[in-house]
């Protein structure tokens, strides 16, 4: 008997195709590789025909999670950024993790230089995250003030990973109000 197939065809040219779909092959129970028989059948139209049992392997293949767009945040001294992570998976995989990697080295350009992640050092101060939920929260200080360079990853339990580079601009607004009769001095 045939399987649950999303579809397949055959024509008069002899070709076949087939699309099993997501659910043929069932990641909760591991199987990575299913195999079913058929026969198929040449027939010249009158009298003479003869037929081909063929095994059919179906091997399945990860998609990455994609990661929603995250960009390029900005908060000032003394406030809090929080967000956090969403993905989704096309093979409906509902195990996806999150991880980061701070990169205290970031140029302000395109160079995010030795990004760490936080089993080979602390993150800074006031930085925390959840690898299960992806959520994030940074509660900047004087010291947090520049520009940052942060890697935020989603992954699946079969090596599926997707990645988004995040510039953070942690600023300072400086009061410059004058009153009459002051003198602005550099």
């Amino acid at each position: 008997s045939y399987p649950t197939l999303k579809s397949y065809t055959t024509t008069n040219t002899g070709k076949f195709s087939l699309n099993p779909g997501y659910d043929y092959l069932k990641h909760s129970n591991y199987e990575f590789t299913k195999k079913f028989y058929t026969k198929f059948r040449a027939f010249d139209g009158e009298f003479y025909s003869n037929w081909m049992k063929v095994k059919i392997t179906v091997k399945y293949t990860n998609q990455n999670p994609v990661l929603s767009p995250i960009g390029m945040k900005n908060i000032e001294v003394g406030e809090t950024l929080s967000f956090t992570l969403q993905a989704t998976d096309a093979d409906n995989e509902n195990h996806l993790g999150f991880y980061l990697y701070w990169c205290p080295d970031y140029d302000g350009f395109a160079d995010y230089g030795g990004c760490y992640h936080s089993n080979e050092k602390p993150y800074p101060e006031g930085v925390s995250f959840n690898p299960y939920t992806g959520e994030f929260e940074w509660k900047t200080t004087m010291e947090s003030s520049g520009v940052k360079g942060v890697k935020f990853y989603a992954w699946d339990l079969y090596g599926g990973v997707d990645e988004e580079a995040v510039v953070i601009n942690v600023y300072k607004t400086i009061d410059l109000s004058l009153t009459k009769g002051s003198v602005l001095k550099g």
